[in-house]
């Protein structure tokens, strides 16, 4: 039953189930040509936004800042969570915390803290509560200040590392992600792509994803390898690759931020330093 898909497809993966949650409610909407309220997609923009904080408070936090806070020549069994609150137990606090706002997003707004089931063909099967509302806003600002500390750290550590920038993970690719009339979008809009030097290759629906993008099996894993069909390129998503195809943002504290990422790399795609 169509109903049924998002609840299916949102248990893929533990780490961005509401990213499929809300793909497989999108695809099942396309099918038959059926556009949602406008409260309905607020709340599943909020979803979104929720989802973000706490996947890239986790990502930054406990996956990629180990390595560089602690420092390559730091004890790789010490790389960790636990690492980062024996060198700044208060940072690992504030780290822990803004994963837990987002994820308290993610529970009131999509019904579950880890695999959402509200984002239904149509719309969404729940509102929020005044409760809801109040409580989310309630952290709205620490949330933001938070998120500036991580980015104030993240600064200092490109900084102190600056001379492996050149050479990690450094590989030329196109990137690809979601654009709303070139801003950063992160729910709807049309998928664009641009090429290694940062020039739009593509904007296109993404119910035409056909037309760009293949995939083929190799006989070594059960991974499948999606490619751009021109040239059979690779490229790559995800949040480096949204900034990179991004001309713009809307909010103003990360339109600052974002015009100082694109001052840096000089309107050029920027490489992964942390690998993501």
């Amino acid at each position: 039953m169509v109903w049924d898909m998002p609840l299916i497809t949102t248990r893929i993966c533990g780490i961005c189930p509401t990213a499929h949650h809300l793909a497989s409610v999108k695809a099942c909407e396309a099918v038959f040509d059926v556009e949602i309220p406008s409260a309905a997609k607020k709340l599943r923009e909020l979803l979104v936004y929720g989802s973000g904080l706490e996947d890239q408070a986790l990502h930054f936090f406990f996956l990629a800042a180990p390595d560089l806070v602690l420092g390559p020549a730091s004890d790789p069994l010490m790389r960790n969570v636990l690492g980062i609150v024996d060198a700044d137990k208060d940072l690992a606090m504030k780290a822990i915390r803004l994963r837990k706002i987002g994820k308290n997003i993610v529970e009131r707004v999509g019904g579950s803290s880890i695999h959402p089931v509200t984002a239904i063909p149509g719309g969404m099967s729940k509102g929020i509560t005044g409760e809801d509302r109040y409580d989310m806003l309630k952290s709205a600002d620490e949330a933001i200040n938070y998120a500036e500390i991580a980015l104030t750290v993240a600064k200092d550590l490109f900084r102190k590392y600056s001379d492996l920038a050149p050479d990690f993970a450094s590989f030329n690719t196109m990137y690809m992600g979601l654009t709303d009339d070139g801003m950063l979008e992160e729910y709807d809009g049309l998928i664009r792509v641009v090429d290694k030097d940062g020039k739009i290759v593509a904007d296109f629906s993404p119910q035409n994803y056909t037309k760009y993008i293949d995939e083929r099996v190799e006989d070594y894993t059960w991974t499948k390898f999606p490619y751009w069909k021109m040239g059979e390129e690779t490229y790559r998503v995800g949040p480096l690759a949204r900034l990179n195809v991004a001309t713009g943002v809307s909010t103003p504290l990360a339109k600052e931020a974002f015009d100082e990422f694109k001052a840096i790399s000089g309107g050029k795609p920027i490489l992964p330093l942390c690998g993501r």
